[in-house]
């Protein structure tokens, strides 16, 4: 258990943030009031004021810009995340939003090749990192980014409607496979995943069929289960055919190998023969 910042490391960092020598009184006071003492809701609080321009540097001191001291502050950090994303410009966001679907990392590869628009990925990516959303993880063998906090992904991929979503991740999953297409082995889980969520249940099926088989080589038998049950509730989104009784008695049977290998056999097989 982390207990929350108490005022002075409150004000450390609202200093940090707003690149300030001291930070007024009653800003410390109203922003530690407001988020508890919570470090990450501080720091993006005291980034959205900074990005708003409602903080002004009198003297080395940050202050609230206005004298009348009205500030808006959104209640939870979600709402200050909503915020910032929105105040972002349009390429921007749009990379963000997609990045979003790729995954907490993310390579500039993948978002370049989902990204629709012609615009400047560079400068889109330089306004992220400025803005503290995203970092920078790597330049070689390819440049590669993540998001700073779990929760700036999730408040950006909640911004797109579902449909958006689903073309998104199939698209995503198209861009693996030909990005990577002589190192899928490295991308089975992602690709499944990504299938999954754009609903291409073939495709979803056969991935996750191919990472239990990993899982299972590595005696990762629970691992490998897991999978195997997403595959089974998938395989029976596929229309019913000879194609799709074939892919589930496939499913069985790994289940059956797998179960065997801890203990657990249940003959299940019969069930669609």
């Amino acid at each position: 258990h982390l207990s929350p910042l108490d005022r002075v490391a409150s004000a450390a960092i609202a200093r940090d943030v707003f690149g300030a020598d001291r930070v007024a009184a009653d800003l410390v006071s109203r922003l530690h009031d407001r988020t508890g003492g919570n470090p990450f809701f501080l720091e993006e609080v005291c980034e959205a004021l900074r990005e708003e321009g409602v903080i002004t540097l009198r003297d080395g001191e940050a202050a609230i810009a206005d004298a009348a001291g009205a500030v808006h502050v959104p209640e939870t950090v979600q709402g200050v995340l909503r915020t910032r994303i929105d105040r972002l410009d349009g390429e921007a966001r749009d990379a963000l939003r997609v990045a979003s679907v790729i995954g907490r990392e993310f390579s500039r590869g993948v978002l370049e090749d989902v990204l629709e628009s012609t615009g400047d990925l560079t400068r889109a990516l330089e306004r992220l990192k400025g803005s503290g959303l995203v970092q920078q993880t790597s330049v070689v063998p390819e440049p590669a980014y993540r998001f700073k906090h779990a929760l700036t992904e999730e408040v950006a991929y909640d911004s797109l409607l579902e449909h958006q979503r689903m073309a998104l991740h199939a698209t995503v999953g198209r861009a693996i496979e030909r990005r990577y297409a002589t190192q899928l082995d490295k991308h089975i889980d992602r690709l499944a995943h990504h299938f999954s969520r754009a609903e291409v249940w073939g495709e979803a099926v056969r991935y996750a069929l191919q990472s239990a088989d990993r899982a299972a080589a590595l005696s990762q038998n629970t691992e490998a289960l897991a999978t195997l049950e997403r595959a089974e509730q998938w395989v029976q989104r596929l229309p019913e055919d000879a194609a799709a009784r074939d892919l589930r008695a496939d499913v069985l049977l790994r289940q059956e190998r797998v179960l065997v290998q801890v203990g657990q056999h249940i003959p299940r097989l019969l069930a669609v023969v």
